[in-house]
């Protein structure tokens, strides 16, 4: 059977498709998605069901061109929760049973980067934004693994997310919604 995925923005003034695809799969269901900077993908993260083999969890790609395609497979409890692209498109960063790894997308090889999980990458691609095991707040370099902690005494409720300008962090402690100045750490 065919099932459609769609992604849709919203404008001021309305909704508008930016992303749509008619996939053929036994099934899929979908935890978290991020479209690709060149939007010509959707990582996901959740389970796919391709006839014979079943359910397989982990990190996929659904590609503009149809492609729909298992780029990391996991256990059921160890799925991705969070995946983030790099500004270029060829990377994504996802988490799996507290770990964060790299997926390169041409050599098809995934790293690990440090313990942590919900990652995000900055869209100026200098950093990555995760929670560390401790529940607190870093970034970590994807050149050279440097580590900042930038919310070392706040316990965050999930990740961060970045402004487009990757100045700002915006996260949810257990007070409430709050976003972070990177120049200042106000």
């Amino acid at each position: 059977t065919g099932e459609r995925l769609s992604l849709l923005a919203a404008t001021e003034e309305n909704w508008r498709t930016v992303f749509d695809l008619q996939l053929y799969a036994g099934g899929i269901n979908i935890h978290y998605a991020d479209v690709s900077p060149n939007a010509q993908s959707i990582g996901f993260v959740g389970s796919l069901s391709l006839k014979p083999r079943g359910n397989t969890y982990g990190l996929h790609l659904a590609e503009r061109t149809g492609t729909l395609r298992t780029l990391v497979s996991t256990l059921e409890s160890q799925a991705p929760r969070a995946i983030g692209w790099s500004p270029d498109s060829l990377r994504i960063v996802y988490d799996s049973a507290d770990s964060i790894y790299i997926y390169e997308l041409q050599s098809g090889q995934s790293t690990l980067l440090t313990p942590g999980n919900n990652p995000t990458w900055s869209p100026d691609g200098s950093w990555i934004a995760y929670r560390q095991m401790d529940g607190t707040g870093a970034l970590i370099s994807p050149k050279d693994h440097s580590t900042v902690r930038v919310l070392p005494d706040t316990p965050l409720r999930r990740g961060m997310r970045w402004s487009p300008d990757s100045r700002y962090l915006l996260y949810a402690d257990f007070e409430g919604i709050c976003v972070m100045d990177l120049r200042d750490r106000r």
